[in-house]
């Protein structure tokens, strides 16, 4: 319930009038009156400053992301620049393309520096006065055209469509410029290769005064919860993961719309694309002559070209095979440059470099590859950094892979979240590159450790080793298979994968960067530390002991135990005990 202030002052008048009924009744009325004064005033402050609050946070807000979105390219400039300064005495066939990623990551700055000026601005964007008569469709292919280089670019055709050859109509250049490059933009992240971008221009069909301009995609389309917020400044769904931007295009494509008398919409299916729809009058109410625009191109429609685009002619991902002696390391990372600059960082002759570009593909992978060591960035689409690595430290099969986080969230809550997810590392950008190769070597060092102390195991006794170590439960797991199965003579590693739910491949991966040794060569680990056991109790033939192991073959079995031991089995079993 809403007070009228000047209301109650004037009743306040009036118990200052013995005379009146009020008057009469201000000994009562008045205490009551004052507290509902002082409630209103109380309210009111609060709700102020709850606003002013919210305000700080939006802003707050605002500026943290679009210093998330400063570190990347400012981590690819620095790292490549200080790859060229270290090779500039050698011959380096990237150097180009190392140039090229510098050059695409200088736009991408000024860009959103554009952003930063644009919203300080948002605010006091005052009437246009640079209104310009002149031919829509003449403007508009211009447009198109400046913009067509920048969708090819990202494999995506920009096509201009209009019935009429010319259609007169008062607009603001500069503004209606801006408009369409944000809706391009945000079209050419949307839309898959090879699909098109239509720009269509026609005269409304309700209204003989307004003309219509749509921008339509077939890209993957924006979810109904999100619709309703799109132009809201700094929305960012909260369902997605990807970085769109610094948050303001589509809030300041809104206000310029509305800067030119007009409105705009947004249709979108997400299995079909997206349509903005803007409704502009053909003329304005104007006291005075306009200038003419004339089609001549001129520097403000260069913008298209200080948009960052793809040109890396070096292929980033590298070819796994089963034979490959080199370590495996799996980069997952959407941004092409950063990883660029990465496999800028590792000897090729030392590490294969697997590239993944989101979460899902990358899991994909995993599964695949079992890589050595996992670097991933924590903000990417589909599935985030640390979703993945909750992930893989959920897997039985993945949860030995060392893991690395790169990211540009900075706050100590970040961190504390990667830790609680099981990433081995978590490095901010932007970062020094020695820094990464240090912690990949340091993990790399600290496997080796571990597995040669699995090797040395063979058999996890539950009685000495500490239960809730993944990989000590898968081999204490695959272990009792093998003894389940000791006396088989068939029982090979197929079936040990069958048993464990897991390919061959994957036994041997997972085995291998455990214990350093594949399927065929942990299970005769395992029946050969059995033996030992029952020849150490010198209760048993050197036979039975080989038929109790699952070799009938006596001289077999007495070949490969000193092969592994370096003595014979009847030479073990004559040890002395202590």
């Amino acid at each position: 319930m809403m007070i009228d202030l000047d209301h109650l002052l004037t009743i306040l008048n009036n118990m200052s009038d013995p005379g009146t009924m009020v008057g009469r009744l201000s000994l009562i009325l008045l205490p009551v009156l004052l507290i509902l004064l002082l409630g209103y005033l109380c309210f009111s402050h609060s709700r102020n400053i709850r606003t002013a609050h919210r305000d700080d946070q939006v802003r707050s807000d605002f500026y943290t992301k679009v210093g998330y979105e400063f570190r990347t390219p400012l981590t690819i400039i620095l790292g490549l620049t200080r790859q060229l300064k270290e090779q500039r005495d050698q011959p380096n066939h990237h150097t180009s393309t190392y140039l090229s990623a510098i050059e695409r990551q200088g736009r991408t700055l000024t860009h959103l520096v554009n952003q930063l000026l644009d919203v300080a601005h948002l605010q006091s964007y005052e009437k246009p006065d640079e209104w310009k008569r002149g031919n829509m469709v003449a403007f508009l292919e211009m447009i198109a055209e400046s913009f067509s280089n920048y969708s090819r670019q990202k494999g995506v055709e920009l096509v201009f469509f209009c019935e009429e050859r010319e259609i007169d109509t008062d607009f603001v250049p500069v503004y209606l410029h801006k408009i369409l490059q944000n809706l391009f933009t945000n079209a050419v992240r949307y839309s898959n290769k090879g699909s098109k971008i239509f720009l269509i221009l026609e005269l409304s069909k309700k209204d003989k005064k307004k003309m219509v301009l749509k921008v339509v995609d077939h890209g993957k389309g924006i979810c109904k919860e999100e619709l309703p917020h799109i132009f809201e400044p700094y929305y960012k769904d909260a369902t997605s993961e990807e970085l769109v931007g610094a948050g303001i295009g589509l809030a300041l494509t809104k206000h310029l719309v509305e800067m030119l008398n007009g409105t705009i919409g947004v249709e979108s299916d997400e299995a079909k694309g997206t349509v903005f729809t803007i409704q502009l009058p053909l003329q304005k109410e104007r006291k005075r002559a306009l200038f003419s625009w004339e089609t001549v191109r001129n520097e403000l429609y260069s913008t298209a070209e200080m948009l960052p685009i793809d040109d890396n002619t070096v292929p980033i991902n590298g070819l796994h095979h089963e034979n490959d002696p080199r370590t495996n390391l799996l980069l997952v990372e959407d941004n092409m440059d950063v990883a660029l600059y990465i496999r800028a960082l590792f000897d090729e002759s030392r590490y294969n470099l697997l590239y993944a570009n989101n979460g899902v593909k990358a899991m994909e992978m995993c599964n695949e590859v079992i890589p050595d060591l996992l670097i991933t960035d924590v903000e990417m689409p589909g599935k985030n950094g640390f979703d993945l690595c909750r992930e893989i430290r959920s897997s039985q099969l993945l949860n030995h892979i060392p893991v690395i986080m790169i990211s540009a969230r900075h706050h100590e809550t970040d961190l504390l979240e990667g830790i609680k997810c099981g990433a081995d590392a978590y490095i901010r950008k932007p970062f020094n590159g020695e820094e990464l190769q240090l912690r990949v070597e340091q993990l790399l060092e600290s496997r080796n450790l571990w597995k040669e102390k699995y090797h040395r195991i063979n058999i996890p006794d539950e009685s000495n080793e500490v239960h809730g170590n993944v990989n000590i439960d898968f081999l204490r797991q695959a272990t009792d298979i093998i003894h389940r199965e000791m006396k088989n003579p068939a029982f090979s590693p197929r079936m040990l994968s069958e048993e464990l739910a897991i390919s061959v491949s994957q036994l041997n991966k997972k085995l291998n960067s455990i214990t350093g040794s594949p399927s065929s060569a942990y299970i005769l680990q395992v029946k050969l530390a059995n033996a030992k056991k029952m020849l150490a109790s010198q209760k048993s033939t050197i036979g039975e002991v080989a038929t109790e192991c699952g070799i009938y073959d006596v001289n077999y079995f007495s070949r490969v135990f000193k092969k592994n031991t370096g003595i014979t089995p009847t030479q073990y079993q004559r040890l002395p005990r202590g």
